[in-house]
């Protein structure tokens, strides 16, 4: 029992050199670990302020490289295996989940908590039709269109030589026929 936040890389030569995850010999920005523990913090933080219960919760994070066969190698002091998903983990990602979670940063979540998560991170809403709002928009399109054809028409009678453009459909032959009327 308990959340994860799991960030994914497709790279396929992602390394680890100095201490810092590159991918064709460029750095990753951001890194990938220090990515999936932000992002498990800003959640964190949402779900604490969004439910009072949850003010203990925790969220464990990882990195899944679903193109990486093997790691190889020593990670820095900060990380732990159980962190990293390659290829061959994810073919058993329940197996997978529970090693991160066993390194209980997340503690236990409970039936409560697990309601709160779900309220917060998956809510209901319901979206009500305005059978009205077609003509509402399509009334004030019209006003737009007639307002500019009525000043178009309020400049000719003081210019003896007019020159009116627009696309097909604009208006242009009414404009001339209202005019010379």
């Amino acid at each position: 029992e308990g959340m994860a936040v799991i960030e994914v890389k497709g790279h396929s030569r992602a390394t680890l050199e100095r201490g810092k995850w590159t991918s064709d010999g460029r750095f990753l920005a951001p890194q990938p670990l220090v990515q999936a523990k932000k992002n498990s913090y800003e959640l964190r933080e949402r779900l604490r302020l969004a439910h009072p219960s949850l003010e203990r919760l925790s969220i464990d994070y990882a990195v899944a490289f679903p193109n990486i066969k093997e790691l190889v190698g020593h990670l820095p002091p900060d990380a732990d295996r159980a962190q990293f998903l390659l290829a061959g983990d994810l073919e058993d990602p329940m197996g997978a989940l529970d090693g991160l979670l066993s390194l209980r940063w997340g503690g236990e979540v409970g039936a409560e908590g697990l309601r709160a998560i779900i309220e917060t991170v998956c809510p209901d809403a319901s979206l009500v039709f305005d059978p009205e709002a077609r003509a509402r928009l399509a009334r004030m399109r019209l006003e737009t269109i007639c307002a500019n054809q009525v000043q178009a028409l309020e400049t000719l009678d003081a210019n003896r030589r007019v020159m009116v453009t627009g696309g097909a459909g604009s208006g242009k032959t009414r404009l001339a026929m209202a005019w010379a009327r």
